[in-house]
């Protein structure tokens, strides 16, 4: 797969409410992503949602949210070390795939 990078996450926020949501595309072969919670303060990752596709299209598709830049490498990274105690031990390996990918950089 020489030429493609995938997206390793993206940020939205909530137009009513203001709230942001992360989402770490961690598993694209599956089409599953991990939605986190946030503020302007951090993201929850022990209050983490496995979504599908759909479930991201869907998101998109209803205006509801505003696409902002994505995080900051090193914040990524944070949320992903974070993300570690969290997630179960099927998406263990992708969650550190990520990591040692961002960290060799």
């Amino acid at each position: 797969m020489d030429g493609f990078t995938f997206q390793t996450h993206s940020v939205y926020r909530e137009k009513n409410s203001g709230s942001l949501l992360l989402l770490v595309h961690h598993n694209p072969m599956a089409l599953c992503s991990l939605l986190l919670n946030g503020d302007e303060r951090g993201f929850d990752a022990a209050a983490l949602r496995p979504v599908g596709v759909d479930q991201i299209i869907a998101m998109r598709q209803s205006g509801n949210f505003e696409e902002l830049p994505p995080l900051p490498e090193n914040e990524f990274i944070a949320v992903l070390h974070e993300l570690t105690g969290h997630v179960s031990p099927d998406d263990q390996p992708f969650i550190q795939a990520l990591i040692d990918q961002l960290e060799k950089k």
